[in-house]
């Protein structure tokens, strides 16, 4: 009989891992994916997103190794399924403090980051595209990364899932897990938890900390929009986290614009105010773009699952059967979901190997 898995939660972190252990084990495992939300309407569809290593999340050194990971996963994804929403981005950080010219802010979380990205410091002397003109900033570091159109990648990876042989996506709130899933399905063997902000009430997890964001979706003219995208794909401003402003785009000259980085509110409210002061500092930060002619598409807000205690991805045997956590990933749930489904596949691999054995006996 195959060793049955439940996967708790649809999001990037649930799917990846879902599909992971699908690659790994093959007919070997029977893995079923519960979900309190449907998969677009999970918080990664929210997302940027681009591969930014860091962004508050710890521990470091796995953080490094499960970016890494990630990286290189997903630019070999990019190349085989070009339509799957990962692609290779070229784009700007900017910065306004010229003492952070030394080292970019990357390098505090990945010393080896200009490996990976191609990464250049520009200044005004040096500065060919004309991107700090007429901007507020003393420099940029221009580097390629890995992007994502999140709506495209869940739907590949909705559709990865049945075609590597999974066997449901059931739209099921769980309350309690002895309850809802070992009680009620007594065939379970594990669960992987991947519920991200829900584990601070399923699991008692008072770590959990969300951290509000806000966006906007946008359509630029379409002829500046088409123009602007064949040269640059995205733009940062990390140099004050509380108002964290970026600019990425999805297709046809719309762009994502934000944002925020609220540690004390955690309601999901649009704010006018909020977004206004997005409009306006990506529209300095840009100016070419000319953001203050864009037509307002949508307007999305969503909580961040941080932990304060930092990711948590480990085997948890305090209850009748295994369950191995997978969350906490704060703003860098892509950017490290691969990676940590790697390791819940490698956690997961004894367990499965103790049951064949016991089997066998």
């Amino acid at each position: 009989m195959p060793f049955s898995i439940v996967v708790l939660g649809s999001g990037v972190i649930g799917l990846s891992t879902a599909n992971e252990l699908l690659k790994r084990f093959g007919n070997s495992v029977n893995v079923v994916i519960f979900t309190a939300e449907k998969i677009l309407n999970t918080t990664s569809v929210l997302s940027g997103a681009a591969w930014t290593p860091g962004f508050g999340i710890q521990p470091i050194d796995k953080v490094r190794e499960w970016s890494h990971t990630s990286l290189y996963y997903f630019r070999e994804l990019s190349k085989e399924h070009p339509t799957c929403g990962v692609r290779v981005r070229s784009g700007y950080q900017f910065g306004k403090d010229p003492k952070e010219r030394i080292t970019p802010p990357q390098e505090q979380v990945d010393y080896e980051y200009n490996k990976h990205c191609n990464m250049k410091l520009i200044t005004p002397e040096n500065d060919t595209d004309g991107m700090l003109k007429n901007t507020i900033y003393d420099h940029a570091y221009k580097y390629d990364a890995v992007g994502f159109d999140m709506v495209h990648l869940l739907k590949f990876l909705e559709k990865q899932f049945f075609k590597l042989g999974g066997q449901d996506i059931k739209l099921k709130k769980v309350n309690n897990v002895e309850k809802d899933i070992f009680q009620q399905y007594p065939n379970v063997d594990l669960v992987v938890n991947c519920t991200g902000m829900g584990s601070r009430e399923l699991f008692n997890d008072i770590d959990m900390e969300p951290v509000r964001g806000q966006a906007i979706l946008v359509q630029v003219p379409h002829h500046i929009g088409e123009d602007v995208q064949k040269k640059v794909s995205f733009y940062f401003d990390e140099t004050e986290l509380e108002n964290l402003t970026y600019i990425l785009p999805r297709n046809e000259g719309r762009y994502v614009l934000g944002g925020t980085f609220d540690k004390n509110i955690t309601h999901t409210r649009v704010l006018s105010h909020v977004a206004n002061s997005i409009l306006d500092r990506c529209d300095k930060m840009v100016p070419s773009l000319k953001l203050h002619d864009a037509k307002i598409i949508e307007h999305w807000v969503g909580l961040r699952p941080f932990r304060k205690s930092g990711v948590r991805v480990g085997l948890d045997l305090s209850f009748s059967k295994p369950i191995i956590h997978n969350y906490g990933h704060g703003g860098s749930g892509v950017t490290v979901s691969y990676g940590t489904a790697v390791e819940v596949v490698q956690i997961a691999e004894g367990l499965i190997k103790s049951k064949t054995q016991k089997s066998k006996l």
